[in-house]
C-alpha cells in the first residue's frame, strides 16, 4: 500500500501485523514443542559428556562435600570412574586445556604459585589422611638424676693420659637480618585483607612480603586441601620471620582421622583439630619465626559467631603451648561499641565507615585498613 501522491509505502499498521501472523501460523509453522522424553535424553546426554570430559572436576567436587558416607561414596565412586576413563585417554583434552590456561596466565603474569597448588590432593590419587592425632601433655618438670659417687682413684707412679673426647655440640639457629612477612591463609587473604595486608606492610616495613593463601581451605579437611604438605616447602623458600595466619573459617566441618569420622563438636573433634593446630604453629615457628594468629571476627550469622568462637578457643590454646605464637583477636578491631558484629563501625575520627562486606564474613578494605596497620605496628616492635 502506498500512500496516496506519494511513491513511499506506507508503514503497516498493527492490523497488518496481526494479518501476517495469523497467515504465518495457517502455513503449518507452529512452534517447536518438547516431550518428556526428549528433555530426559537431552539431559541423559548431557551428563555423560560432563562425566565422561570433567571426571577430575566430579571428583574434586565430590571430595569437598561435607564428610558423610554418602560423600565418601561418591567419592570412591567417581574417583575409580575418573581412573577408568584417564586410562582410556578420555581425560586428556582437559589436561590440555588446563595446561594451556596455566600457560597462558604464567604468560600475562597472573599465573598461581606452583608450590601452592600440591597442596590439592589430585583426583587419581588416594585422599590423604593425617595419621591420629596425639596431642602432647604440657611439659614437667625434669629432676636431675642424683650422681653416683666415684671413688678417687689411687695414685699411680705414671699418669695415664686418657684420649679428649669432645663433646657433640647441637648447631644454633640464629635469627639473621634476611627474611620478610608470610601471609597464609583462606579466602580472608584471598580477599582485601591479604591485598592490604601486602600493600601495608611493605610500606611501613620495607620488608618482603610473600602472600599464600589458597580458596575454601584449612586444616579440618586434609583430604581435600593439605596445608602441612606445603608448609615446610614455603618456609624454606622463603626463609620468613615473620607469619601471619588466617585460617579456620572453613574449618566448622565433621572432619576424618582414620577411618574415622568425628562430627563437629563433640570431644573427640576438639582433640584432633586442637593436635593439627598445634602441629601447624610448630611447624610455622620452627626455629626463629614469630607467628601471628588471627581469630575469627563475629559474624552476621549467629550460628557462624559462635562456631567462630569455639574455634577462636582451640587457636588461643595452642598458641599458648607454642613459643613465638602470638593470638590477634579481631573483634577488638573490628567489632561495634557493643562488641558485637557491625557492618559499619565509628573510627577514630568519628566518622563510620564499612568494615565488613555483604556475605557478613570478610573484611572490607576500612576494616582491613585497620588490622593491617595493627599488623604492621606488630611487626615493627618485634624487628
Amino acid at each position: 500500500m502506498r500512500l496516496p501522491g506519494s511513491d513511499r509505502p506506507a508503514a503497516p499498521t498493527p492490523g497488518d501485523l496481526a494479518a501476517a501472523l495469523e497467515g504465518y501460523v495457517a502455513a503449518g509453522r507452529p512452534s517447536r514443542r518438547y516431550s518428556v522424553g526428549d528433555t530426559a535424553l537431552v539431559l541423559l546426554v548431557t551428563c555423560l559428556v560432563a562425566l565422561t570430559l570433567d571426571s577430575e572436576g566430579l571428583v574434586a567436587w565430590a571430595r569437598r562435600l561435607d564428610v558423610s558416607r554418602t560423600q565418601a561414596t561418591l567419592t570412591r565412586t567417581l574417583t575409580a570412574l575418573h581412573a577408568g576413563l584417564s586410562s582410556l585417554g578420555v581425560a586428556k583434552p582437559r589436561r590440555w586445556a588446563d595446561d594451556a590456561k596455566d600457560l597462558a596466565l604464567h604468560a600475562l603474569g597472573a599465573g598461581g604459585d606452583s608450590l601452592l597448588a600440591e597442596g590439592w590432593v589430585p583426583a587419581n590419587a588416594t585422599p590423604v589422611v593425617p595419621p591420629p592425632a596425639v596431642v602432647p601433655e604440657p611439659p614437667q618438670e625434669v629432676l636431675p638424676e642424683p650422681r653416683a659417687v666415684v671413688p678417687e682413684p689411687a695414685p699411680v707412679e705414671e699418669a695415664v693420659v686418657e684420649p679428649v673426647v669432645e663433646p657433640v655440640v647441637e648447631p644454633v639457629v640464629t635469627p639473621t637480618s634476611t627474611g620478610g612477612v608470610l601471609l597464609l591463609g583462606d579466602s580472608m587473604m584471598v580477599g582485601s585483607l591479604g591485598s592490604t595486608l601486602e600493600r601495608t606492610l611493605s610500606r611501613k616495613t620495607g620488608l618482603p612480603i610473600t602472600r599464600a593463601a589458597q580458596l575454601g581451605t584449612g586444616l579440618a579437611r586434609p583430604d581435600v586441601y593439605d596445608w602441612m604438605k606445603v608448609v615446610p616447602s614455603l618456609l624454606e623458600r622463603d626463609q620468613p620471620r615473620f607469619v601471619v595466619v588466617a585460617l579456620g573459617a572453613n574449618d566448622a566441618t565433621a572432619l576424618l582421622e582414620g577411618d574415622e569420622q568425628i562430627d563437629y563438636g563433640t570431644a573427640r573433634w576438639r582433640q584432633v583439630y586442637a593436635a593439627r593446630v598445634e602441629a601447624m604453629m610448630r611447624a610455622l615457628a620452627g626455629t626463629r619465626a614469630r607467628v601471628l594468629w588471627l581469630t575469627l571476627p563475629p559474624m552476621r550469622d549467629r550460628k557462624l559467631t559462635s562456631r567462630g568462637a569455639s574455634l577462636n578457643g582451640v587457636f588461643a590454646s595452642g598458641a599458648r603451648r607454642v613459643r613465638r605464637v602470638e593470638l590477634l583477636e579481631l573483634d577488638v578491631l573490628v567489632t561495634g561499641a557493643d562488641g558485637e558484629y557491625a557492618t559499619f563501625v565509628q573510627g577514630v575520627d568519628g566518622k563510620l565507615a564499612r568494615y565488613r562486606l555483604d556475605d557478613g564474613v570478610h573484611l572490607a578494605p576500612a576494616g582491613a585498613r585497620v588490622v593491617a596497620s595493627w599488623i604492621a605496628d606488630w611487626v615493627r616492635e618485634r624487628r
